[in-house]
């Protein structure tokens, strides 16, 4: 999967049904949100953000940032069938596309995801593979809380090949 493939694969995951909007250092942004079906029952409703995040998350630019990753989690965990309870989500997400996505700067984000991690709601870091002998960035390793705690990067989510160069 190209990173055109996986682009047009997060957008989709992100549907738009509501909108926030940024004041602080950002010009005004739509950020649609992902969509959750409810078990057995065909209509779609929007993933809610969770209570505790307000007791944490400051500023509207940190709280945008962990707001899509949340919800980019959500989806995702429940795709992988997690378990209802699950605390932690990691998932592999070139920083290019949240940029992209949210409409700022890759160094606004990196300023953004400081702040999250400093609170324990993210980690991140650079995931590596390797291409023709050599060993290359192939994009970022986010791992989000879902519930109260403190998000850490495991063993096996670096070792784990979440792209293959070589098919790219």
């Amino acid at each position: 999967m190209n990173l055109e493939q996986l682009a047009q694969k997060i957008l989709r995951l992100i549907q738009e049904k509501q909108a926030a909007t940024v004041k602080e250092d950002t010009p005004k942004v739509r950020v649609p949100f992902p969509v959750a079906r409810s078990e057995g029952v065909g209509a779609p409703t929007a993933i809610k953000e969770p209570r505790w995040i307000l007791t944490v998350a400051t500023g509207s630019g940190p709280r945008l940032l962990y707001l899509t990753l949340y919800r980019i989690a959500r989806h995702i965990a429940k795709s992988r069938h997690y378990a209802r309870g699950t605390g932690e989500v990691a998932f592999h997400l070139p920083i290019e596309l949240v940029a992209n996505h949210l409409g700022v700067d890759r160094t606004t984000i990196w300023r953004w995801a400081k702040v999250l991690k400093a609170k324990g709601l993210i980690a991140y870091r650079t995931h590596y593979g390797t291409l023709d002998g050599q060993t290359r960035a192939t994009g970022t390793l986010w791992v989000v809380r879902l519930r109260p705690g403190t998000a850490r990067i495991r063993r096996e989510y670096l070792e784990h090949p979440w792209r293959n160069l070589e098919d790219d």
